[in-house]
């Protein structure tokens, strides 16, 4: 079964609410997000600019938050991730724990966990 819209918006909002502490003395409602690149896993760099008219979920991840393992391991993520990147939906994953920290997975560790569990985000950072 796929997720519905409405599953892919509470999901969105609930990550929304991580962000907002980053982005809130920049952020305007109604306005373009700030300007912020990344580099992936692979090397490959990524700016929000990059995606502009498209939807771009930010989704802040750490693989052993207990959290995180549920919704991996049900699937129920990798299937918003799915849904939402056929329907046109960037997905970007960003794990921005500290070097040595909780999660702090290697560029191949994140490569196994999200093959593993079936993440299929459009790219994987490390921040």
């Amino acid at each position: 079964m796929t997720p519905s819209i409405e599953r892919l918006f509470v999901a969105a909002g609930m990550l929304a609410v991580f962000a907002v502490p980053t982005f809130a003395a920049k952020a305007k409602i109604g306005e373009m997000a700030p300007e912020s690149t990344l580099t992936d896993i692979n090397g490959d760099s990524h700016s929000l600019s990059d995606y502009s008219g498209k939807t771009v979920v930010l989704e802040w991840v750490n693989p052993e938050c207990p959290f995180v393992k549920k919704h991996y391991r049900s699937g129920s993520m990798p299937d918003l991730q799915s849904s939402a990147t056929a329907d046109g939906a960037v997905w970007i994953a960003i794990n921005s724990g500290s070097r040595g920290a909780q999660g702090d997975f290697s560029p191949a560790e994140a490569e196994r966990w999200m093959k593993n569990t079936g993440a299929t985000p459009t790219a994987y950072m490390r921040d």
